[in-house]
């Protein structure tokens, strides 16, 4: 890949407005996010019908395959590259470090395969511990496909990141639970201290090549279609990437990071501190027949994964930051 192109909706879109719509809101839609869509939902439709056919049924956790190299692939670094200067807007430097998380990627469930929405379903959870305080990074999802309230959909607790600490002080076992394992699901009762905080739980409609972003600290979820909806032939296809300020990062981090992008391995959404790799399954598995087939999207970095700006994403090359160009704001606090 050549020299990196400006992308369109920078001069678009208005970074104070943006900011002020995160901040009251705790989430916001960027539109035409990303392009080519369909030929990045083609290659991982084509890797998924593969799958299929080595008998197999590929493992996903909360709807998220994270598993099999699929957060490598051409497509995903693609997504990576197209969307890192809009978070640059937000954070106010071209210095960032990218998650290297996973993909939703279902069938429609009209095909016989998979299920819709159930009336009490239900899986709204935190994925921000009681250690980190304040602001920590803005989630983002980018959409191959448009999703609408009857699709596979987001669902957020609106101004929850406004209460993220006041919960677990209310709610300590919680609080020492998040501090083994960030991704925490609300009980019933954590649930109604939301929504006793006049927090309402709605849906969000994104278009097609649209970028969600959300406070880190923000409670939601996902749900599968409505049974009976209008584009019965639609599919989900999400991407999700965050990225957050390389100043963030210490050695430590940045040699993480590394040790990723070398063994193809898939992190949860943190970024620059705090990272996680999550534990592959062993991507060899027997057919059917009893031959051995490697499930996985990629064997080695691809093209774009190598392409500069995606290596410094990635830590593998340094940026500097004694130039002039702005480093974004300082560490976030931890507790």
């Amino acid at each position: 890949m050549g020299r990196t192109r400006t992308h369109p909706m920078l001069s678009k879109i208005n970074r104070e407005s943006l900011l002020k719509e995160l901040e009251n809101n705790g989430y916001a839609i960027i539109p035409n996010a990303a392009e080519r869509c369909d030929e990045r939902i083609l290659k991982y439709q084509e890797w998924f019908a593969g799958f299929e056919e080595t008998g197999n049924s590929i493992q996903r956790d909360n709807y998220i395959i994270d598993k099999y190299r699929i957060s490598h692939s051409e497509a995903s670094w693609g997504i990576r590259g197209q969307v890192m200067q809009l978070f640059g807007l937000v954070w106010e430097t071209e210095k960032l470090l990218t998650s290297v998380e996973g993909v939703i990627l279902f069938n429609p469930p009209e095909k016989g395969e998979g299920d819709f929405r159930t009336p009490d379903a239900c899986n709204l959870h935190l994925e921000q511990g009681v250690r980190r305080q304040g602001l920590h990074a803005y989630r983002g999802a980018v959409y191959l496909e448009e999703s609408t309230e009857e699709d596979f959909c987001f669902r957020v607790l609106t101004e929850s990141h406004k209460h993220h600490s006041e919960f677990f002080e209310d709610f300590p076992r919680a609080a020492s639970k998040s501090k083994k394992n960030e991704s925490l699901k609300l009980t019933k009762n954590e649930r109604t201290w939301y929504f006793d905080k006049s927090c309402k739980l709605i849906s969000v409609a994104v278009p097609k090549g649209g970028l969600l972003l959300w406070d880190a600290r923000m409670v939601f979820d996902f749900v599968l279609p409505e049974c009976g909806r209008k584009n019965i032939d639609r599919w989900a296809a999400i991407n999700f990437v965050t990225m957050t300020p390389a100043l963030w990062a210490d050695k430590d981090d940045i040699e993480l990071k590394q040790k990723v992008f070398k063994d193809l391995s898939t992190t949860t959404h943190w970024a620059s501190q705090g990272q996680k790799i999550i534990s592959e399954m062993k991507p060899v598995k027997r057919n059917a027949f009893g031959d051995k087939v490697e499930n996985v999207a990629v064997k080695y970095p691809t093209a774009t994964a190598l392409w500069y700006p995606c290596q410094k994403l990635m830590g593998m090359m340094e940026y500097d930051f004694e130039n002039t160009e702005e480093n974004g704001p300082l560490p976030p606090r931890w507790k």
